[in-house]
C-alpha cells in the first residue's frame, strides 16, 4: 500500500512541473530517506564506481509507457544530484 501512495505522489509531484523542479532541487543536501519516506522503495538502484549510488523512480502507464522518471544521486545517503524527464502525459515531470 505504501508503494502505491508513493507512486500517486509522484504522479501528483510530475503533474505540476514548476512545483516538482523546485521541490527536486529542494532536497539536495537532504537525506534520501526524504525521498523514500515520500515515494517508497525506488524501482532500480545502481552503485557507480567512485561510491555513489543512483536510484530511480518511474510512473508507468497501463500502456507500459514511462510516463515520468525521477533519478537521484546520493553520496554516503546524501541526495548529491536530481535528474528527472517525462513525456507530457499528466504535465510530465518538466
Amino acid at each position: 500500500m505504501r508503494v502505491a501512495v508513493g507512486l500517486v505522489v509522484l504522479v501528483a509531484a510530475c503533474a505540476s512541473s514548476g512545483g516538482f523542479r523546485r521541490e527536486m532541487e529542494s532536497w539536495k543536501g537532504q537525506p534520501i530517506d526524504v525521498a523514500i519516506e515520500k515515494w517508497g522503495a525506488p524501482r532500480d538502484a545502481f552503485d557507480l564506481s567512485d561510491g555513489r549510488k543512483v536510484m530511480v523512480w518511474r510512473q508507468v502507464t497501463r500502456g507500459g509507457n514511462v510516463t515520468c522518471k525521477v533519478a537521484l544521486t546520493t553520496q554516503q545517503d546524501t541526495i548529491r544530484a536530481v535528474s528527472y524527464q517525462g513525456d507530457g502525459f499528466y504535465g510530465g515531470c518538466r
